[in-house]
């Protein structure tokens, strides 16, 4: 009997990481099983551990990767051979079915249950730390709840009485409106269904926890709003905040959504445009590039000819500490669902403020510039009908827009 691990074979992911999978052969037989593992190929040799294969330690967690992969191989051996040993047949379908019979035949407290998955996800890098901190704080909201309501946590419990509890708890105690409620949830379910297929429950009440969302409010910047960005001295401050400045501008001018720009390199750059594939419909989608938005992808690309790796929570951070410099602190508000009640948040503007708002403001941008509700929907990638909802111009805005169209037509003397 013989176990390895090897990359599995084809193209790479988007990523341009490659799936880890265990490759067991014994009496002539053979089974290949995905780790959940992916990594790119320059992180793996195949001659590690007597040709097991293993990441090199030049990978940030290839020690705790390693470990994982040490108990898959272990948990094979010990299937095998306990089959052996009593005599049964040795497949792809006893070993694996041993192995799964092991793990639901455990006992499993549930919040060690969940502190196992938040620790693999933050190990497998398979979310983001901002998304991971959703688990943290469903975490102490279920140690929380489960004492103030004197309420046993375990996965036969996780039912609709303890959904209808939670959601309480969650609005009328912590003070959470319905679309932070809504995420805690989402987490939890995602929680439920990982440990459901690992075996550790077999419980299916969770599937139907939902809270209706609602679209938040939103602002978008007024052309003088833009200005104070732009116009805001930075010189002196910390390296972040004068990046987070580029970041946001950039998005104001392009539409691109978070994600979008961080995967950004030279490669996506010819012709005055950025040219992206979308993930969802596969086909290329062009951005034009204007003077104001080259020049800042150019600063934001750096040397490396890639975006600086941040997290989106500390960009939003930086964001919103640069509006703040740049004087945006005029109390502002909005309207929220907290349970069925509609509850009125007042703040400083720049704490609305984040990449989001950024989306916004370049739907008005464009408009500003002259393009039409169609060519804002196409660039931005929204419906006409969104952009025709964003575009319910505020008295700030109609100015800016009617001094844009004069300006214009003075400059072609068309008045």
């Amino acid at each position: 009997m013989n176990i390895q691990f090897r990359l599995k074979d084809g193209k790479p992911n988007k990523d341009g990481t490659k799936l880890i999978v265990l490759v067991m052969t014994f009496e002539q037989k053979r089974i290949r099983s995905g780790t959940k593992i992916s990594i790119k190929p320059e992180y793996w040799d195949n001659s590690l551990k007597d040709n097991r294969g293993g990441i090199i330690k030049k990978h940030p967690q290839s020690l705790s990767l390693n470990t994982v992969l040490d108990k898959l191989a272990n948990d094979f051996t010990t299937a095998y051979n306990i089959l052996r040993a009593q005599g049964k047949p040795c497949t792809s379908e006893t070993i694996l079915g041993f192995i799964r019979h092991e793990s639901s035949s455990k006992k499993h407290d549930f919040i060690k249950s969940l502190d196992e998955f938040i620790h693999t996800q933050r190990t497998l890098q398979e979310l983001s730390e901002e998304r991971i901190k959703h688990y943290d704080t469903l975490r102490a909201y279920l140690i929380e709840f489960s004492e103030a309501y004197n309420y046993k946590l375990t996965f036969d419990r996780i039912n609709t009485e303890f959904f209808e509890k939670f959601v309480s708890f969650m609005i009328q105690i912590k003070d959470i409106v319905n679309n932070s409620a809504a995420l805690k949830v989402k987490a939890l379910k995602r929680f439920m269904k990982d440990a459901r297929e690992r075996g550790w429950h077999n419980t299916s009440d969770y599937e139907k926890f939902a809270i209706k969302q609602y679209e938040p409010e939103t602002f978008a910047l007024t052309s003088e709003e833009l200005r104070l960005i732009e116009a805001l001295n930075l010189e002196g401050k910390p390296n972040l905040l004068r990046y987070a400045k580029d970041f946001f501008l950039f998005e104001c001018y392009t539409g691109l959504r978070f994600n979008e720009i961080m995967k950004l390199t030279q490669e996506n750059v010819r012709d005055n445009s950025i040219y992206l594939r979308i993930s969802k419909t596969k086909e290329p989608h062009r951005v034009p590039l204007f003077g104001e938005s080259r020049n800042l992808l150019g600063k934001l690309l750096q040397e490396k000819g890639e975006m600086m790796r941040i997290e989106n929570a500390l960009m939003n951070k930086n964001i919103k500490k640069v509006c703040e410099l740049a004087g945006l602190t005029e109390s502002r508000s909005i309207t929220q669902m907290q349970g069925n009640q509609r509850i009125t948040v007042t703040k400083p503007f720049y704490k609305f403020i984040s990449t989001h708002t950024a989306r916004r403001t370049c739907i008005t941008y464009l408009y500003n510039k002259g393009f039409g509700i169609e060519e804002i929907a196409h660039i931005t990638r929204q419906t006409p009908e969104i952009v025709r909802q964003y575009v319910k111009l505020s008295p700030h805005q109609t100015e800016d827009k009617f001094r844009a169209i004069m300006t214009e037509r003075l400059s072609k003397h068309q008045i």
